[in-house]
């Protein structure tokens, strides 16, 4: 197959697959031409309307994490765009295909920072890896998304990712006690190949995390104030991928920009009922949700 979009659903938590579905939602109705693969444990019938492919989740590979360090092992296709399933497809990112395609390196990640000796990273201890691997700098980014190419020959890349997860001398600390974190791991690969980051300005993929202000929804497309945490500046960011990370799929802003890509009734699982919001228009939404929509 020529290229698709592979994520993650497994472990037993419906929280979890029910964002992979959510995920699959926008990515028909955004860009239906485009193949979509789960990897997964599940057995949900409902999967097989959402998704082209099924692969079977391999546990072997290592805990939650450090699944994302076997994507290619994964990939049913040449050309593949992995997303987070806590992320949103708002519009057509077609080109962000043909971007990576003209991209003339075998992995991509998704931004624009780097890091020296000096700076600080929540994952991992910057000058400890640019001094025992030799590196000039580190690529920052976001783990929501990432690209490589099989026609481009990835595997010296990845297997070199996959040693790096046996040095817990590099990496002592352990992202919410279950592994090595993917952007540690691909930051030092990356700096090690030296393989420099894609950067779609203020589209491609963006998180929720560092939002400054009020954000503005229009139709389909959200648009919002992101604060750099290395330069501390404020940019205008209109992603074509949101990533909702953490409880930030819990939130008003994560099911109303669902419902308006989607166009259809949401009903709203009972473990969300967007607990870690106190806005008035939350509480609101709630009261709506709860005798109707909550399943």
């Amino acid at each position: 197959m020529s290229q698709g979009i592979i994520t993650f659903a497994f472990g037993g938590q419906r929280k979890y697959l029910d964002l992979a579905k959510n995920l699959a939602k926008t990515l028909k109705k955004t860009n239906p031409s485009i193949k979509r693969c789960l990897i997964t444990d599940s057995e949900d019938e409902e999967l097989n309307s959402l998704f082209d492919d099924i692969v079977d989740y391999r546990k072997d590979y290592g805990n939650s994490v450090e699944q994302k360090i076997f994507i290619d092992k994964y990939s049913p296709y040449k050309k593949t765009l992995f997303i987070d399933s806590d992320s949103l497809v708002v519009e057509d990112i077609e080109y962000m295909f043909n971007e990576f395609d003209s991209f003339n390196y075998p992995f991509v990640a998704v931004g624009d920072t780097y890091l020296k000796r000096g700076d600080c990273h929540p994952l991992f201890n910057v000058d400890h890896l640019i001094n025992n691997l030799n590196l000039d700098a580190l690529p920052c980014f976001n783990g929501g998304v990432y690209y490589f190419d099989k026609e481009k020959k990835p595997n010296d890349f990845f297997e070199f990712s996959r040693e790096l997860l046996k040095r817990d001398d590099l990496f002592p600390d352990k992202f919410r006690g279950e592994g090595i974190a993917d952007e540690a791991i691909y930051s030092a690969a990356l700096g090690a190949f030296n393989y420099p980051l894609i950067d779609f300005k203020n589209k491609g993929m963006y998180t929720t995390i560092n939002m400054v202000g009020k954000p503005l929804i229009k139709n389909k497309t959200l648009s919002f104030y992101k604060r750099n945490f290395i330069t501390g500046e404020n940019n205008l960011k209109s992603p074509s991928i949101i990533h909702f990370p953490g409880n930030q799929t819990e939130t008003f802003l994560y099911y109303k920009m669902l419902i308006n890509i989607t166009g259809e009734e949401i009903k709203i699982p009972r473990y969300t009922c967007f607990k870690n919001e106190n806005t008035m228009m939350s509480k609101i939404f709630r009261k709506l949700l709860k005798l109707r929509f909550l399943k």
